[in-house]
């Protein structure tokens, strides 16, 4: 029988699995070398995180779901992938307003990255992630706060799971990374401010998801002047 390599592994809390040594297990180093799929949630123990930090190096997508409880060696875990593309982050059970330890380990090579959560959902940490291309929030109003701070100059593509507060901070933010954006999804915000300054900061987006009012034809023309390249529009 020839070797089985496993290409992709969930490991989560509602399973019942003991602290089992991986490593020790034969063939477990060829079967594991190359997994590039990973889902888990952040409070199994901690030696399955370090046992799999020794040997799997070539993770290209995780699913992470945080409860209260974070395992030290899942920072480890994610500290050494270097080929890792693409995050899904979910905060379960999650209370805390701190950036997971985990998070801040990751390596600059993310393209992709959706959080998901409905309490409060930390963002500084991104800042660093300068090769994003593609965002996914859905979250707390809170959140926001902190894209006022964050330049991504390579994201083209951000959406929104909940309807969006329009305010400085989303402006500011949109000033910053507006320019290279091809795709914005706002999930039904309706807001005149907003679309105005998607007019003023988005002239390259080829696709567009927002409200507009009635009465604000002028705006919707002022988006189709300056967003030259629009191919698909849903009002």
């Amino acid at each position: 029988m020839g070797q089985i390599t496993l290409k992709k592994l969930e490991f989560y809390s509602s399973l019942i699995i003991p602290n089992i040594p991986i490593i020790t297990y034969p063939g477990a180093i060829d079967c594991l070398r190359n997994l590039s799929e990973f889902g888990c949630s952040s409070n199994i123990d901690s030696e399955i995180f370090y046992q799999m930090s020794q040997i799997c190096h070539n993770l290209e997508s995780l699913n992470l779901t945080f409860e209260k409880v974070i395992s030290n060696g899942l920072t480890d875990l994610i500290s050494v992938q270097k080929n890792l593309t693409y995050l899904y982050v979910l905060f379960e059970n999650y209370d805390s307003w701190r950036v997971p330890p985990p998070l801040k380990s990751l390596n600059d090579t993310l393209i992709k990255l959706r959080m998901d959560g409905s309490i409060y959902i930390p963002l500084s940490f991104i800042s660093k992630l300068s090769n994003l291309r593609e965002i996914f929030l859905s979250s707390r109003i809170e959140t926001f706060v902190e894209l006022e701070y964050i330049t991504l100059p390579n994201l083209k593509s951000l959406k929104f799971g909940y309807e969006v507060l329009p305010n400085e901070t989303l402006f500011k933010f949109m000033e910053n990374c507006g320019k290279n954006l091809w795709e914005l999804d706002l999930n039904n915000t309706n807001d005149n401010s907003l679309n105005l300054a998607i007019a003023k900061f988005c002239p390259n987006l080829k696709s567009l998801h927002t409200l507009i009012k009635d009465d604000e034809a002028e705006t919707l023309r002022l988006i189709l002047d300056s967003c030259e390249q629009l191919e698909s529009i849903y009002l």
